[in-house]
């Protein structure tokens, strides 16, 4: 992961002082990765804090001719550049991918979203969630996850699927990440030997 430390902190610099919003991709979620960035341009700003963490050079190059200003990061994990969907190894790759890169962020950044691109925001979901707020249940909080659906966070959102994050640092978020990402932890060993390897640092 230490490859990735300086294309991060550029990226990061270029959003600015709001915490990044972190995106994954491969090719098979190019479209829905497009009309998703087409649909945050509505909201002035928020498409200039996405960082998108692509696996294969088909994205990162579709990505960049499309909306020169994105902040894209080619993590070439050849294993996520395949199709892949729940239950499968890949998919349970994905997963531990995301953990670890979250734990990894921590590191570079005091505050971040994760964020799908299968999720139609019909508002600016950063002005809807004060984060910066220290008073409301928001600002105080180490993470946030969405698991309400339409009646929760995404209640102004069309098509939630429930993965919605916001990390602030805190050595309780270090606490709550740091075993999902030890090699020798259940998560770890979920994966295949030799796909769990590459993500090794």
């Amino acid at each position: 992961m230490a490859d990735f430390v300086k294309p991060f902190r550029k990226a990061i610099e270029r959003v600015g002082t709001d915490p990044p919003a972190i995106v994954l991709l491969n090719k098979f979620a190019l479209n829905i990765t497009l009309n998703f960035v087409c649909n945050l341009r509505l909201f002035p700003g928020a498409s200039e804090r996405l960082i998108a963490v692509v696996f294969d050079r088909t994205s990162e190059k579709t990505l960049l001719n499309s909306f020169p200003h994105l902040n894209v990061i080619h993590w070439p994990l050849l294993a996520l550049a395949d199709k892949f969907g729940p239950g499968d190894g890949r998919y349970q790759l994905f997963q531990y991918f995301r953990a670890k890169l979250a734990a990894f962020l921590t590191e570079l950044v005091p505050s971040f979203w994760m964020v799908q691109a299968d999720t139609i925001w019909l508002e600016n979901l950063f002005e809807l969630i004060d984060v910066d707020n220290g008073t409301n249940e928001y600002g105080r909080a180490d993470l946030i996850f969405d698991s309400e659906g339409n009646d929760g966070l995404l209640s102004s959102m069309v098509r939630p699927n429930g993965i919605l994050k916001f990390l602030n640092f805190s050595d309780r978020r270090w606490l709550f990440l740091r075993p999902l990402i030890r090699p020798k932890s259940p998560f770890f060993r979920l994966c295949l030997p030799f796909f769990a390897e590459s993500l090794r640092y």
